[in-house]
């Protein structure tokens, strides 16, 4: 379908709150989206436009209308914290010294089941999964992890497993495209953070 619902969004319930109501990737790379639009929200579209052999447009999404659903300064201050991510957090390993500045939160589920990460530029935003569709058996700790990191027993993490895909797609993307910089507020607060991070310490 060109289009796509998105179910009754999360369950009202009290579990909710960590973690118990289900998102699949597109719900959740969508809700992440907001922070890189200055706190707007879009209605997620799979296809956008789907051309002819010779060029001629068969189907075209309609464009979508904006919606602010939280503050800007509100969406800058998560940016500022998955800066900060890069830098002392979870994906900190998988974009070291990355040319193209990226704002990421990774994701580990029990078990797990399942890893991923959320990450993009001013310009461009991914998210990944990898997993199990039916959750039936945990995600084992792959060989070159157990070589690398030179623990065997070391749980598998979005951070090990899903960064480094993260980190090639993007230097892959910005190889021969001029690198962007977030604004720089954002990185005001990212240095807020690592300063408080290098105080703590």
């Amino acid at each position: 379908r060109p289009g796509y619902e998105i179910r009754g969004g999360l369950d009202p319930g009290l579990p909710t709150a960590i973690g118990a109501s289900g998102v699949n990737l597109i719900e959740l790379s969508n809700a992440y989206s907001v922070f890189y639009r200055n706190g707007k929200y879009v209605h997620p579209t799979l296809i956008k436009e789907i051309r002819g052999v010779y060029g001629d447009s068969l189907f075209k999404a309609e464009m979508l209308q904006e919606k602010q659903v939280i503050s800007e300064e509100s969406a800058a201050k998560m940016l500022g914290l998955m800066r900060a991510v890069t830098k002392i957090g979870t994906a900190k390993i998988s974009m070291r010294d990355i040319q193209q500045q990226v704002a990421c939160k990774t994701g580990t589920s029990n078990g797990p089941k399942d890893v991923s990460i959320w990450c993009g530029t001013p310009e461009l935003f991914i998210g990944i999964r990898f997993g199990y569709d039916d959750y039936s058996k945990d995600i084992e700790l792959p060989q070159y992890m157990k070589k690398v990191s030179g623990d065997s027993t070391m749980l598998p993490t979005g951070g090990w497993l899903v960064g480094p895909l993260a980190r090639k797609i993007i230097d892959k993307i910005y190889a021969d495209r001029a690198k962007i910089e977030f604004p720089e507020n954002i990185e005001t607060y990212k240095q807020t953070l690592l300063d408080r991070y290098a105080d703590a310490k």
